[in-house]
């Protein structure tokens, strides 16, 4: 396991290691794992040898953060006093999350959460700044009324880090698909008088059936969302005709 580094770096039933002077040459090594710039597909990728460029190998974990509670297709009454939004935060290189944040008007003003660390730092007693390594998820909490929750058209979150990075507002096409870490937003709907019903972007796992955003795409004729190369739209929630 090599903390802050993605899961394509650790290798799995590890039987032997052997040191090189140079760079692996595995297919694997060279043809996955890599975010190329927007435009760039397979076919050019291959015929210019953008695979092998050093700079676009993913190494270290970007800044990322998700919404846990509510979870996707979660039904809440809208007369309930509170609700505790809940989730995960994590960035790569040990970096340590200093923030998380909500919106409730699609990405306009933001509200703190409070962050819950569970490790200590990995380098040594009293050490701080770059020299503390926070390797694990960090849990934030952010009680909201419920009243707010209901009349949202979304819920809106994002991190930062102590090097100052955060999610964007909107993914970017890469042609492998990874590392995108985008605004995490989660859709309001109304689920009959005096309840609100969740809906996440996707979910984990085999089932890509559900999720606002996977509807999206399956709605168009090229079953795929070219948001940031191009493509029409955006992941913004439309507005909610039940609410004024």
């Amino acid at each position: 396991i090599i903390p802050g580094y993605i899961g394509g770096r650790m290798i799995k039933w590890l039987a032997e290691i052997e040191v090189t002077g140079e760079e692996s040459n595995n297919f694997y090594h060279f043809n996955d794992n890599r975010v190329l710039p927007v435009g760039v597909d397979v076919e050019r990728a291959t015929k210019e040898g953008w695979w092998f460029k050093p700079e676009y190998i993913i190494n270290e974990l970007n800044i990322n953060a998700a919404i846990a509670y509510p979870a996707h297709g979660e039904a809440v009454s809208a007369a309930k006093p509170a609700y505790a939004l809940q989730g995960y935060a994590y960035s790569g290189g040990g970096r340590k999350v200093t923030r998380v944040e909500v919106s409730l008007d699609q990405c306009q003003t933001w509200e703190l959460a409070e962050i819950t660390v569970k490790e200590k730092p990995r380098w040594g007693a009293g050490s701080s700044g770059a020299k503390a390594k926070y390797w694990c998820w960090f849990f934030w909490e952010l009680e909201l009324p419920m009243a707010r929750l209901a009349a949202a058209n979304e819920i809106c979150l994002r991190a930062w880090d102590e090097a100052q990075n955060t999610m964007p507002e909107r993914p970017t096409w890469n042609v492998m698909g990874m590392m995108n870490n985008p605004v995490y937003r989660v859709r309001v709907h109304s689920a009959g008088p005096g309840m609100v019903r969740f809906e996440h972007p996707t979910q984990a796992g085999p089932d890509k059936e559900h999720g606002w955003m996977v509807q999206m795409a399956q709605a168009r004729p090229e079953g795929v969302l070219n948001w940031g190369w191009g493509g029409q739209g955006g992941p913004a929630a439309p507005p909610r005709p039940d609410v004024k």
